[in-house]
């Protein structure tokens, strides 16, 4: 069973998501629910702090990504459990001057 936390800074602009645990489909599902609620918190070019490090199963909140792209998203900052997470290995060269300001 996932165990997941969502907080959300209006003043800052800014949400964090932790998931930790086993998180199955349907619990990816309520996730992506709330997430997209309290983004609606906050406004155009918000930042997503998403750390899945301790996550295992449907962890994957790329889709979820895409969705709050049109709700305004503008940087994301993946947590990784080592540099050795293959979602490090795939980063793009555009996706690291997005998170550098290069």
């Amino acid at each position: 069973m996932a165990v997941f936390d969502i907080h959300t800074d209006p003043a800052h602009n800014r949400m964090l998501v932790r998931l930790d645990g086993y998180v199955s489909p349907s619990e990816a599902r309520r996730v992506s629910a709330s997430v997209l609620r309290e983004a609606t918190r906050l406004s155009p070019g918000f930042m997503l702090v998403q750390d899945t490090s301790g996550a295992r199963g449907s962890s994957d909140l790329g889709e979820l990504v895409e969705q709050l792209r049109g709700l305004g998203l503008g940087h994301v900052v993946k947590v990784l459990a080592s540099a050795d997470d293959l979602g490090a290995r795939e980063l793009s060269d555009e996706v690291l001057m997005e998170l550098t300001g290069s």
